[in-house]
This record gives C-alpha cells, sequence and structure tokens, in this order.
C-alpha cells in the first residue's frame, strides 16, 4: 500500500514523493519517529508513558513556579528593578492570556520535549509583549544569509527576522541553531513503555487470560471453523459482559496458551525498568518519579540541592541567557540581568530555617522584618534595624522587667 502526499506545504508545486506505509521517512516527515515496537513516537506520544508524563511534568511545572527576576547592579550590590516594565513581565504576565507560571512551564516543556523553545517578542520602547509559540508553528530557515523564522498563526504563515523571535536552545544539535528533540533519542526507551502498557491493558482486558489455539483431531470444513472460533471466543477471550463464563469443549477438542502470561514476560520488571530509563533521559533522581531506589538524603533540603544542581540548573540557566541576550535592550547588558530565584525549592525544615535566622540575626545579617517576610508574616515596629542587641534572646521588654525586679 502506498500512500501519496505533500506533506510540507511549502513544497506545493514541486513534484509529487511518493512514500509507503513502512517508510521510515514518512514517519520522520510527519513529526513522528518509529521503533522496533512498531509504535509511532512523536511529541504526544510521548507523553502517554507515565514515567515520561511525570518526569517531564515535574521539570516543567518546578521550572513554572520559580520565580525569575530582573536585577540592577549598584555601587552597593544588586537590587530588583520593579519599576522597570520588563520586570513585571517576566516577574507576573508576560502577555494578557497568561500567567509567568504558564508561560515559563511551557519553555521548560519545549526544552525537554522538543529540544528548543520559542517566544515572539513584540517591543514598544522599554515595555514588551511575550508570546510562546509551539514548536509545529515554528520553522527554523537557514537558506539566507541571516536565520529567519517562517511562524504558522491564525492558520497563516508569517516571516520574523532572527531577532523577532526568542529562542531558548536545549541540549544537542551539534553544528545547528536548534537543540535535539528528546522523544527522537529515546524513541525505543518510550516504544518499550508503549507496547508494555498496550500489553497489560489487552491482558487484564481478557480477563488476565493468555490468548492460545484448540486443537482436535477432526477435521472442519472452513465454515465449522469459523463458527467455532466466534462460539469460543467470548469464552477464552472474555468481555466485561462475558466475564466467567465457563467453555465447554467437545470431541477431545484442548486449549493451548500460546502467549506469555504477565509473569512470564516480567511485565512488573519491565515497568520498573522504563521508569528508570525516563529518569536516565531526564535525569530525574529515580526517588523523585516515585520509584525508591535506595537513594537517601540526611532531609528535604539536599534532596532539593542535588536535583536543582543535576537536574534544573541547565534549564534555568538557558532560559537565563536567552532573556539577557535576546530581551534586554544593549543599553541594559551591562547593567541588568536576569535571574531564577530557587530560594523556594531550597527552604529548609522549620527547625533548621530558625536556627539559620538566629544566627543571621546575631550577627546582623537580617533585620527582624527581613526574617519575618521570609516567613510571610507582617513587619513590626522597630524591626528594620540591622543591628541585634547583645543579648538576642532577651527582649528589651523582659530586660527592663528584670531591671526593675
Amino acid at each position: 500500500m502506498k500512500l501519496s502526499k505533500v506533506l510540507n506545504p511549502f513544497n506545493w508545486g514541486k513534484k509529487e514523493t511518493i512514500y509507503k506505509l513502512t517508510d521510515t521517512d514518512l514517519y520522520n516527515q510527519l513529526g513522528g519517529y518509529d521503533s522496533y515496537t512498531g509504535k509511532v513516537v512523536n511529541a504526544e506520544t510521548m507523553l502517554y508513558s507515565s514515567a515520561m508524563w511525570s518526569g517531564i511534568r515535574l521539570i516543567a511545572e518546578t521550572v513554572g513556579t520559580l520565580p525569575i527576576h530582573l536585577y540592577k547592579r549598584t555601587e552597593n550590590g544588586r537590587v530588583k528593578d520593579k519599576e522597570h516594565p520588563l520586570y513585571d513581565r517576566f516577574h507576573s504576565q508576560p502577555n494578557r492570556y497568561e500567567s509567568d507560571i504558564e508561560f515559563k512551564e511551557q519553555i521548560a516543556m519545549a526544552l525537554i520535549i522538543f529540544g528548543t523553545g520559542y517566544f515572539k517578542q513584540m517591543m514598544f520602547g522599554d515595555r514588551g509583549v511575550f508570546t510562546f509559540k509551539h514548536n509545529n508553528n515554528v520553522h527554523l530557515k537557514t537558506d539566507r544569509t541571516d536565520p529567519y523564522y517562517l511562524v504558522t498563526e491564525n492558520g497563516q504563515t508569517k516571516e520574523y527576522s532572527f531577532d523577532e523571535i526568542v529562542r531558548v536552545k536545549g541540549f544537542g544539535g551539534l553544528g545547528e541553531l536548534e537543540g535535539s528533540k528528546t522523544y527522537k533519542f529515546s524513541k525505543h526507551t518510550v516504544a518499550l513503555a508503549l507496547a508494555a502498557d498496550e500489553f497489560g491493558a489487552r491482558f487484564f482486558g481478557q480477563g488476565g487470560r493468555p490468548s492460545g489455539i484448540l486443537s482436535t483431531d477432526k477435521l472442519f470444513t472452513e465454515q465449522q471453523r469459523e463458527d467455532l472460533r466466534k462460539a469460543m471466543e467470548p469464552m477464552l477471550n472474555p468481555t466485561k459482559e462475558n466475564q466467567g463464563r465457563l467453555a465447554v469443549l467437545e470431541a477431545g477438542m484442548k486449549y493451548t496458551a500460546i502467549s506469555s502470561t504477565n509473569s512470564e514476560s516480567q511485565f512488573t520488571d519491565v515497568r520498573k525498568y522504563q521508569t528508570a530509563e525516563a529518569a536516565r533521559y531526564l535525569r530525574i533522581p529515580l526517588w523523585m518519579m516515585m520509584e525508591p531506589d535506595g537513594s537517601k538524603f540526611n532531609n528535604n533540603e539536599q534532596g532539593n540541592q542535588h536535583f536543582l544542581q543535576f537536574t534544573l540548573r541547565p534549564y534555568l540557566v538557558r532560559i537565563e541567557k536567552a532573556l539577557n541576550t535576546q530581551v534586554l535592550p544593549d543599553d541594559m547588558k551591562s547593567t541588568h540581568y536576569f535571574e531564577f530565584d530557587t530560594a523556594p525549592l531550597l527552604r529548609p525544615d522549620t527547625q533548621t530555617r530558625f536556627d539559620v535566622y538566629s544566627k543571621a540575626r546575631t550577627s546582623s545579617i537580617f533585620t527582624i522584618n527581613e526574617i519575618r517576610a521570609m516567613e510571610n508574616k507582617d513587619p513590626v515596629q522597630g524591626g528594620d534595624d540591622i543591628n541585634a542587641p547583645l543579648n538576642s534572646n532577651v527582649s528589651e521588654k523582659a530586660s527592663n522587667k528584670n531591671e526593675q525586679n
């Protein structure tokens, strides 16, 4: 069987290409990749794997919920430049339809799945509007001296210059402007997980009974074989209505199972292996994929530090660099920069926090109100004094009371 189709609208008017359904290039043209299991893996079917879904969601949602600030360099150190319009754009709302969390989450998902994230910027002086663009709608072209984009919007394709689209490149893509697609290089791993899911679903959908053959010494006509198959299949591979029906075999007929059971196919082991494979591709500690692997940390802060350093940091830095080099105007690049605030991720337990606060207060590093702000408490009068009292464990009121006694 052949499929004749113009797959790329930019090839309209050219000679038509003929593809067979078994051609690997056909799946590549359609944005998917074939596998040894026969499953086609693309950006959508990749998420059908529960392990991949869990890992990608973990990274994307964590990146999305981490605040990003616009800092200004001063003689006394850096300060948050909350007065600049770009601060609110990436800290609160990049456009009228999305929050900053939704925006960052989409960029992170695109980086993981497609290897590159895109968003369009429309600048009005020092103000801007930023809109995420799905990778299927963005085509980076390099057939001219300067790269440019063809972007599909509202059913129409429009050309944009290289500076009008912000590109966040992920890992890979050697010598290219786009990173490597994770679903391309993990196609066999994802396909195996999908095949295992289908096997388990079909097995339990048949009441846990493997398929098999009926054998007898008696000869049947073609019509008799078909009638027997129709009569026996509902009982040997029952639907919900036929669950538990008793199969009666006649004339010395015997039933032989020909497919593997769950235990014989090591179904549970395969499922665990696929979770570990997904964690390996996404560089996520296995314990964060809800699969205990013996890794232990003294506390949550150490576990989160490991996750931040080896999993999240490459994504955070790539997004920061894209904003600092492609969004900030040239006259601001030496005085301003964007940076993620990872403190919420590393928030320690209550006892550890209060021990740190006590030492920081005694050392005149934090004021009382700064500590209260970190604990989401309202400021108090006189709480902005950076100098801690000589005996910070005794309040002034209590000290005066003791003196009177």
